[in-house]
């Protein structure tokens, strides 16, 4: 065999070789790609209600602070309807476990909420002096931190 065609025979090696490596990239990126979209499909409503949630404890957040400054209507009207936007985005999270341990963080954030909710909704005396309420936003805060 001459040395030109083993020169030759070597690059088509080497070519084919880097042509298969490459097609077989090109597959693995796709099948990454779908499973990533199946993901974020399958758990569109599960984010979406964890958004709503957040958003819903900042108003709450709001609401607690015109309490802090007095306004005890426009306060306690705030906290009310941002704690009906809560339950909502709840029950949307709650039947939408579709990751394994995913039930664990939903339970998680049930019992977090409750004890924060119990704070402002079953004791309503605790509002009336300015240091407990400071102290109880400060524990309500504790609660959701990770």
């Amino acid at each position: 065999m001459k040395l030109r065609l083993k020169i030759l025979s070597g690059f088509l090696i080497l070519a084919l070789m880097l042509s298969i490596a490459g097609i077989w990239s090109i597959y693995e990126l796709k099948t990454i790609g779908t499973s990533v979209q199946e993901l974020l499909s399958d758990n569109y409503k599960s984010i979406n209600a964890a958004k709503t949630m957040i958003e819903a404890l900042e108003r709450e957040d709001s609401g607690v602070l015109l309490l802090l400054l007095g306004d005890w209507p426009e306060g306690r009207r705030i906290i009310s309807s941002a704690d009906s936007l809560f339950e909502a985005a709840f029950k949307i999270a709650a039947n939408n476990i579709t990751v394994p341990g995913e039930q664990f963080y939903v339970d998680s954030i049930r019992t977090k909420y409750q004890a924060y909710k119990e704070l402002w909704q079953g004791r309503s005396l605790i509002f009336r002096n300015r240091e407990i309420l400071i102290g109880t936003f400060r524990l309500c805060m504790s609660l959701f931190s990770l």
